[in-house]
Parts: C-alpha cells; structure tokens; sequence
C-alpha cells in the first residue's frame, strides 16, 4: 500500500500546478492586459531532473517487497525511518504529499507477516 501511495504522490506531484507565475509586461496603457498569470507544474518548473528526488520515496517503499523473513523488518524499518527523513525535510514543499506512503508503511511495521502454511508433498 504505502508503494503504490508513493508513487500516486510522485505522480501528484509532478502533474498538479502547484507554481503560480505572474508576469507584468511594460508598455500596455491597459493594466489588466499587462498581467498574465500562469499555473506552472514541478515538471515545467524543475525540468526533467525532478523525477531522482521524486523515484527516492517510490524506491524506498519498493524495497521491502523484495525481501522476506527477518530481513525484511530491519529493510521496512530502515526504509520508513528514511521515508520520514525525506518527508519531514520536505515538509515546506512537497513532503505533505508523501505522509500517507509514509503512515501505510509504519503501519506495515506494526503488523506481524502471517505465517505460510507448509508445503504439502
């Protein structure tokens, strides 16, 4: 739950309008006509070098689900403390957006993994 939040948040990101730009040109008698206002995404504000801080939380998410067994609460552990990292320094911009991924994944570590049954022969 807390991958597919953080790449929902990912994507949130870089596709709402969250920049808003006015430019006031010179020249025009007309005060309205001067101004234009814009709604600009975090793509077309940071280009294409966005999407490395932007993969950090999907791939910290996405770790856990490789692993098994005891490795995988010392992964989901070390990757949620560094999830909260990246949320908390975020939290002026864009860290808000992640706090869901964030909650999903402290969450995960709360509930213990149910125990396979053995293979029948």
């Amino acid at each position: 739950m807390a991958f597919a939040l953080a790449i929902a948040a990912s994507l949130a990101v870089l596709f709402l309008p969250l920049y808003t730009s006015e430019t006031i040109s010179a020249g025009s008698r007309d005060p309205d006509s001067r101004r234009v206002t814009e709604q600009l995404t975090l793509l077309e504000v940071n280009g294409p070098a966005i999407f490395v801080p932007l993969l950090i939380p999907v791939l910290l998410t996405g770790l856990p689900l490789l692993l098994r067994g005891k490795a995988w609460r010392g992964l989901s552990l070390a990757a949620t403390v560094l999830l909260a990292v990246f949320a908390v320094l975020g939290l002026a911009s864009i860290g808000w957006f992640y706090l869901p991924a964030l909650f999903a994944s402290a969450g995960a570590l709360l509930v213990r993994p149910a125990k396979r049954p053995p293979p029948t022969s």
